[in-house]
């Protein structure tokens, strides 16, 4: 394994895989979503594409070489968009059903992400595509498993040391205890013949767990439906980004998030008390970046989520911002391994999430991650008066210890920073 990623390391900037569509276009959506469809946002009738699979893929989907060219993207820039006080809310219907709108349109959209991306590393989405219906069944199968009144639902799915995917109610986050409950779920497991934690199905980061079904059974295949709805989302949007990156990144990316890695978390912030003087000096989640590449978040309506404008808190050189729900959108941000590829022109925002003092919260981001052996490193093409800022980074060695370091506190996490040249 050493040998193959010392080798990745040495042809990174030459790879020439070619880019295919199975990567990009996961049909599982189509399965995924079939049971919504009545309450999603119309979208077009879809008409088959053949891959080497042979797998029908709907039309809807987003292939990276239809995008337009850097410079095209690069133009659009407003002089409104670099002025926003909050991050904005895109339409990114012409990504969505791209047979709908002209080219113009796409170029615009495109446009606005890329700018959002430099400037906040956070924006809000509408016209995504992921029916409410998912949505609200999602959010009621959340509630029922952090609010059953027996414990033992949780517990029996409890997460370990070495098995990151299950419920946990001790996270810390800069070694700090966060003041929340939560569920991870991966990738449904290769071998669908045998049972998830059979060791033929075991990844880095563990297996998934389920809670009984005759407890919620509903809840497994919500929760699968979601995790699929956001792949899909997460591969829209990386296809939105990449031509901006220079005409190599469609492969390295293609190749990277070919067996992507991803998560979803479920979160529950329960109500935490208030001192005598009336304040609480207790955050929801401390102040962090997300160590992948693209996150989309689903927030329930409450209003706990911020974002540091400046580079980061110890910096002094920003203020922290709302980034309140929006009405039918998903809330989208960067994290670090886009910040590495775009070799620090794309920004991954430090946030953090109130403590709630009045009412629950739940909230659901998806992790979009790449493959552990996916070597990620600056692609400087776009700007050849650049030179890389960051050393090559293995995604896998990153993921395992950002995660040692929130289950257990093992002093300073494992930063971006630490990668600069």
């Amino acid at each position: 394994m050493q040998l193959l990623r010392r080798n990745a390391r040495k042809e990174f900037s030459s790879l020439t895989l070619k880019c295919t569509l199975e990567a990009l276009l996961r049909p599982a959506f189509i399965k995924s979503v079939r049971r919504y469809k009545a309450h999603a946002v119309a979208p077009p009738q879809p008409r088959a594409l053949s891959g080497k699979s042979g797998h029908q893929v709907p039309k809807q989907d987003v292939r990276m070489n239809s995008l337009p060219s850097t410079s095209s993207i690069q133009s659009n820039v407003s002089a409104e968009s670099t002025s926003m006080s909050i991050p904005p809310v895109i339409d990114i219907a012409p990504l969505i059903c791209p047979d709908q709108h002209t080219q113009e349109h796409r170029d615009q959209v495109i446009s606005q992400i890329c700018q959002a991306c430099e400037t906040w590393g956070f924006f809000h989405v509408t016209s995504h595509g992921i029916p409410q219906q998912l949505q609200l069944d999602l959010q009621t199968q959340m509630r029922a498993f952090f609010l059953a009144a027996d414990p033992e639902i949780r517990e029996s799915v409890r997460r370990t040391a070495s098995n990151s995917r299950g419920y946990a109610d001790d996270e810390l986050t800069k070694q700090l205890k966060d003041s929340k409950q939560i569920f991870d779920v991966g990738e449904a497991p290769r071998f669908q013949n045998l049972p998830e934690d059979h060791p033929k199905n075991h990844v880095q980061d563990g297996y998934n767990q389920w809670p009984n079904r005759e407890h919620l059974p509903e809840f497994k295949s919500t929760v699968s439906s979601y995790f699929e709805a956001c792949t899909h989302l997460c591969d829209i949007l990386l296809g939105a980004v990449v031509e901006s990156l220079g005409p190599g990144a469609r492969e390295v990316m293609t190749n990277a998030f070919e067996e992507h890695t991803s998560f979803l978390r479920l979160n529950y912030y329960p109500v935490v008390q208030k001192s005598a003087e009336g304040t609480t000096d207790k955050l929801g989640i401390s102040r962090h970046t997300d160590s992948g590449a693209i996150t989309v978040i689903m927030q329930d309506g409450t209003a706990a989520l911020e974002v540091y404008s400046g580079s980061k808190q110890d910096a002094c050189d920003g203020t922290w911002v709302p980034v309140d729900p929006v009405s039918g959108a998903l809330t989208i941000n960067t994290g670090d391994m886009l910040m590495v590829w775009s070799n620090g022109r794309f920004k991954a925002p430090e946030h953090r999430v109130r403590a709630m003092t009045k009412v629950q919260r739940y909230s659901a981001p998806y992790f979009y991650n790449p493959s552990y052996d996916a070597i990620v490193a600056p692609l400087t093409s776009w700007d050849q008066h650049q030179s890389p800022r960051y050393r090559p980074i293995v995604w896998g060695d990153f993921r395992r210890q950002r995660f040692a370091g929130d289950y257990s506190n093992l002093g300073k996490e494992i930063q971006i920073e630490d990668f600069l040249i």
